[in-house]
């Protein structure tokens, strides 16, 4: 009976064994999966944290999320994405004194979590009034548009309004910041409306103004920083409310070619730790950023899959997220080289 008990005993533990191994980290490139997904999740885990997470599998890692978007690595899971907006055969039209012009013709569009689509066309397209509606900035005359699964023609100003706020966030061509405001108020502004406490809305707008590298220029005017830094404090300000969609409209309109770089070097450092975003434009180089390109014609819907040539920019500028040891001092995050480094080597793994 004795031995009996210690067989059971022994082929239990086997089972045990056996289903936590299948949920084991197997390869070293899992491991630093985990370490990549610490830092686009903005977790500052401790090296006890990142050890005992590995040690769970990749049901417990968020690198499992991350797998699952690409597809690769024996982390990968089946999961959905999320989708973010969706329209189906939306239209628009406006009222002019010659009768009813149609800008939009049924547009059928798509965007799920973490995408990157850059959206072209000539001008009188309907490019920007498709932002516009995505935004909630302006209403469709037929067809449905839901955000987050929720359908918008539903909401009254004030729900859209509070879904602005919370959900969406924007970056024009003309930067539009309050001029006799300093870029710490100017980026704290949202949470302002979303009544958040001031002390909480100095920290955190401090905080999104290290990561795009302003916090040296937090307290000067708008009319004394350069134009370049003052669509990355757009940017930043876009950002304060953690918003589920990037709404860029022109961004690098009014920007030299460096500068302009440099701001799309950090729309893709942003994408890279999870963002997603949608930017219109005119510039093929700027359109050549993103992973998925939507072309815009005489109000139609013309064109719609990934960028043939993705052109690939890091920002060299140190980013405020550090992570503790064994990695010591050294800056990482969504606008540093190394980022990038692992973001695409974990991908590829």
């Amino acid at each position: 009976m004795d031995g009996l008990n210690a067989k059971n005993g022994m082929q239990g533990r086997a089972r045990m064994d056996a289903i936590s191994g299948q949920a084991a980290l197997t390869s070293r490139a899992d491991a630093a999966a985990c370490v990549v997904c610490a830092v686009a999740e903005e977790a500052p885990w401790s090296l006890l944290d990142r050890r005992r997470r590995t040690r769970q599998g990749p049901a417990a890692c968020p690198s499992t999320k991350a797998r699952a978007r690409y597809g690769r690595g024996p982390g990968k899971v089946n999961r959905m994405e999320r989708t973010l907006v969706e329209t189906e055969n939306l239209k628009k039209a406006y009222i002019t004194g010659a009768g009813a012009l149609e800008v939009l013709h049924g547009v059928d569009f798509r965007l799920d979590e973490g995408e990157f689509a850059a959206v072209m066309g000539p001008s009188g397209s309907g490019k920007s009034t498709f932002m516009n509606i995505l935004g909630c900035l302006d209403t469709a005359t037929s067809g449905s548009y839901r955000l987050l699964g929720e359908p918008v023609s539903k909401l009254s100003q004030d729900e859209l309004a509070s879904r602005r706020n919370r959900l969406l966030g924007f970056v024009f061509q003309g930067y539009n910041l309050l001029p006799k405001s300093d870029l710490l108020e100017n980026v704290s502004l949202p949470l302002l409306y979303a009544r958040v406490p001031s002390a909480e809305r100095r920290k955190r707008a401090m905080a999104e103004l290290e990561k795009v590298g302003l916090d040296a220029f937090a307290h000067r005017l708008p009319g004394q920083v350069s134009g370049g830094q003052q669509q990355r404090a757009a940017v930043a300000r876009a950002l304060v409310g953690k918003p589920a969609l990037l709404l860029a409209d022109e961004p690098t309109g009014n920007l030299d070619s460096q500068t302009s770089d440099e701001i799309m070097a950090l729309f893709i450092g942003l994408n890279d730790a999870g963002t997603s975003i949608i930017i219109v434009t005119h510039e093929p180089d700027v359109a050549a950023c993103a992973k998925r390109l939507v072309r815009f014609h005489d109000g139609l819907l013309v064109e719609d899959g990934p960028v043939a040539e993705r052109r690939s920019l890091w920002c060299s500028r140190p980013c405020s997220w550090r992570p503790s040891a064994p990695w010591g001092p050294t800056a990482w995050g969504p606008c540093s080289p190394r980022w990038a480094w692992w973001s695409e080597w974990a991908r590829s793994s």
